[in-house]
């Protein structure tokens, strides 16, 4: 329901909340699953604060767009759904309401190269750009097109996706998060939907200076999810997962879900009946990978259980032990070993 079909395939957002261990790493990879196996693409990233974070937009694209996945799950280039939507549509995807339109722009570079039938010479070089790489520069990738004559003046600049200028640099991260929706969308895709991991780390990684560039970027997406922008609605849903703080989870996300009619997921630890339930479910898989013919003894459960050390990582900590003990009393079978 968080989809933006659900929502006159209007942009969403919402917030994975949870204790460390609570599984918010897999609820994250379940709403990909579930996205797209309903049509989207998806993709993903960690914010680590350092080489990855919101406050260096370029760092944060080039992680998302790097892990860029198809509705059937196979791996894909920002440059293969350019191509797939020039093939499908005559449309040009236009982005920025004013100022220059990074996207729009290039697709009309890459349509003159398909058309030149010169972009298998130069597509690795121009998926960089546009993935906000940091193997080519702008202006190298330009001069290659412009050497070797396969565009000429004015067609032969292409542009990064973030600019220079730090005023511009918000909305270029947003109008490349729009852009690159949309031609999902011209390539016969539902839309785009994003997860975005361990955002807690930006606030305690980060130094105030940096820290404020990153809320600077929350506070204009938040205008653009509020409708107070005039950039264009696209089919885009973000799920932030966010360290509890109580019922809550980090202040920005936070803001951000209540000001943008978001939605909270309140991932809770699993208690000792959910444990056991998942320690079937986990003996029954060791029985099929070792060809086992033993019932589960209950007691293993309760050895697993009563071994538990304190409450945080529970569930991991579980499986852990529970694995343990299920070695200790069958052990890999002799089949298995040879």
């Amino acid at each position: 329901e968080r989809l933006p079909e659900y929502h006159q395939d209007g942009a969403t957002v919402s917030e994975v909340i949870g204790a460390y261990g609570a599984g918010k790493s897999h609820a994250m990879a379940m709403v990909r699953h579930v996205a797209r196996q309903l049509g989207y693409m998806t993709a993903r990233v960690e914010v680590d604060g350092r080489s990855i974070t919101l406050a260096d937009p370029e760092s944060f694209l080039y992680a998302l767009w790097s892990s860029l996945r198809l509705p059937d799950g196979r791996p894909t280039e920002l440059i293969d759904q350019y191509i797939s939507a020039i093939q499908t549509t005559r449309f040009t995807p236009r982005v920025a309401p004013r100022g220059v339109d990074r996207i729009a722009h290039n697709y009309e570079i890459i349509r003159c190269l398909m058309n030149n039938r010169r972009l298998d010479e130069c597509r690795y070089a121009v998926n960089a750009v546009l993935s906000s790489s940091p193997e080519f520069t702008a202006a190298q990738v330009s001069q290659i097109l412009y050497k070797d004559g396969w565009l000429t003046h004015p067609y032969a600049k292409i542009f990064r996706m973030v600019g220079k200028k730090l005023d511009e640099r918000t909305y270029d991260f947003l109008e490349s998060l729009i852009g690159h929706t949309l031609i999902t969308r011209y390539a016969g895709w539902k839309g785009l939907v994003i997860t975005i991991d361990e955002f807690e780390v930006e606030r305690a990684c980060l130094d105030p200076k940096m820290f404020s560039r990153a809320a600077d970027l929350f506070n204009l997406l938040k205008s653009y999810l509020m409708g107070k922008l005039d950039h264009r609605e696209v089919p885009l849903a973000l799920f932030f997962a966010t360290a509890s703080k109580g019922s809550h989870g980090d202040q920005l996300v936070d803001e951000l879900i209540e000001d943008c009619d978001g939605e909270y997921f309140n991932l809770h630890p699993f208690d000792h009946e959910d444990l056991r339930e998942l320690a079937n479910a986990i003996f029954n898989l060791y029985s099929r990978a070792y060809g086992m013919v033993e019932p589960l003894n209950p007691e293993l459960i309760d050895r697993a259980l009563k071994s538990l050390q304190s409450q945080e990582n529970m569930t991991r900590e579980f499986i852990r032990r529970y694995l343990y003990v299920l070695d200790a009393a069958y052990g890999p079978p002799v089949a298995t070993l040879l």
